[in-house]
């Protein structure tokens, strides 16, 4: 991003922290990534204007209030599961019987089942590319081979080394120096596909990320903690939440003028929606 552009995105970001200060805040995205969004409160481990600074651990606290809206994007796959049974059990407290809320994640059964189908190399990379294209530049001086199941490989577990810096706390990543990293564990092709003969989703993240942490120069993990559907539907049904929907279409009208479509239906392809209550 330009520095023009990253001043007119600040402005409206302090514009909108000012804004939220007369607001009723009665919505809230957990893991939310750099939003303007008035009327929200945004939690991410990042310092951003709208964003308030959130060290998810197991005994991470959110606000004592209720909330009328809790979204929560592509963020449960990135920490441990302790730290997301915490944040449930704190979603539940922040919740009423008219509170609305939604997971969106990856469909990790779509993607074990793309690196099982060898007929499908040439559109999974045409579909994937804008979501790796800012990172696969680093593999080639790793030895690492930009292909369907190195791509599958990295949703499952994937790293960052020193150099390449925190894929989403830098201000800007290093993605020029010929040492820098960002992208899947670091193993021959066999040894890929013998993991992937594993069918549980969190022992194929272990075995991947032991392979990381050989790195001398493994900085951090980003995803790390894959999730079966109905594994997770379990632990929603057990902690008392009420399963309301997964139908897309569905989940865009319920949540209309209170998330954005586009926020939605970003990647559906690859996502899961779970719309549920307490």
């Amino acid at each position: 991003m330009n520095i023009k552009k990253k001043i007119i995105l600040y402005i409206k970001a302090y514009i909108v922290k000012f804004i939220n200060l007369f607001m009723k805040i009665d919505k809230i995205s957990i893991g939310s990534g750099r939003r303007n969004w008035i009327g929200w409160d945004l939690l991410d481990r990042d310092e951003y204007p709208t964003i308030t600074y959130t060290n998810f651990t197991n005994n991470t606290k959110l606000k004592k209030k209720k909330y009328r809206v809790i979204f929560c994007s592509h963020f449960i796959e990135h920490i441990e599961s302790d730290v997301f049974l915490n944040l449930l059990d704190e979603i539940k407290k922040s919740s009423d019987g008219n509170t609305k809320i939604l997971f969106k994640y990856p469909n990790f059964e779509m993607f074990y089942d793309a690196f099982h189908s060898n007929n499908i190399e040439d559109d999974f990379l045409e579909t994937t590319n804008d979501q790796y294209s800012h990172v696969v530049r680093t593999w080639s001086n790793h030895n690492v081979i930009d292909n369907r199941i190195n791509r599958i490989s990295m949703m499952f577990c994937d790293y960052s080394n020193f150099l390449f810096g925190h894929p989403y706390l830098n201000k800007s990543n290093n993605l020029t120096d010929d040492q820098s990293y960002h992208g899947p564990a670091k193993i021959s092709e066999k040894k890929l596909r013998e993991i992937f003969r594993e069918k549980d989703f969190k022992k194929i993240s272990k075995q991947l990320q032991v392979f990381c942490l050989k790195d001398k120069d493994f900085h951090v993990f980003n995803h790390m903690n894959p999730w079966h559907i109905e594994d997770l539907k379990k632990i929603f049904l057990d902690k008392n939440f009420k399963i309301i929907s997964q139908d897309p279409k569905e989940i865009v009208n319920e949540f209309k003028g209170d998330i954005p479509e586009n926020e939605i239906l970003f990647i559906e392809e690859w996502s899961h929606l779970i719309y549920l209550k307490i």
